[in-house]
């Protein structure tokens, strides 16, 4: 019988010990979790500061424009009379902060917005879509610009763990990735993901002028 006793105040000791390791002496009570607003959610703090860009390369004047999006929905242009390198390389690649920022601080404000609803929209399509694989296609092969649509989204991700006293978790974003969803001119490349077509219809009719709003965001 004390063997039995024995475990039997083991068990309880654990279980009280399991119960009590974040221990609050106040009730928790379920509560409705309020929807995130569009602006709230392209603000979080693990996204770059840019989430869409087009561009525009001359191959034989090395000349580089387009706009970008930045996460208050306002268009940039932007020219480089030499092209990045980043930009001939036409595949995913990762950035860092201070290559975007930089692109951020070259570029013109425009005055125009997108709809917040339709980009938050296309941000979460580009962290559903997983990888981008890119499919190719002959282009023309006597074609001296080249036009390319990009996404950038989070690259490594590491969440502190949870901690009893604070609550807290908190994300950290240790880089992000330049993402080629379409490109045209000597070769046709296209993204696989299900959701590119979508994301560069959208990009396209930004680049025609169709669903700017010519007023601040705010």
């Amino acid at each position: 019988m004390k063997p039995t006793f024995t475990l039997l105040a083991f068990i309880a000791l654990f279980s009280f010990l399991s119960f009590t390791t974040c221990d609050s002496s106040e009730e928790i009570t379920p509560t409705a979790v309020e929807p995130i607003t569009s602006e709230a959610y392209l603000n979080l703090s693990y996204h770059p500061p840019v989430f869409f860009q087009y561009a525009l390369h001359n191959a034989e004047t090395d000349e580089l424009q387009g706009f970008l999006i930045d996460k208050a929905g306002e268009i940039r242009t932007y020219q480089f009379s030499e092209a990045p390198y980043e930009y001939k390389q036409l595949n995913s690649i990762p950035v860092l902060l201070p290559r975007i920022e930089n692109l951020l601080n070259i570029s013109q404000s425009s005055g125009k917005y997108v709809d917040l609803d339709s980009f938050a929209w296309n941000v979460k399509d580009i962290r559903r879509s997983g990888s981008h694989l890119l499919e190719s296609a002959p282009g023309q092969d006597n074609a001296q610009i080249t036009q390319t649509y990009y996404a950038y989204g989070p690259g490594s991700i590491r969440t502190s763990q949870h901690s009893c006293q604070t609550g807290d978790s908190s994300p950290t974003t240790t880089g992000f990735t330049q993402i080629l969803l379409s490109s045209s001119g000597k070769e046709v490349l296209t993204s696989a993901s299900r959701f590119s077509p979508a994301i560069v219809e959208w990009l396209e009719e930004i680049d025609r002028g169709q669903v700017i709003s010519l007023t601040s965001a705010n």
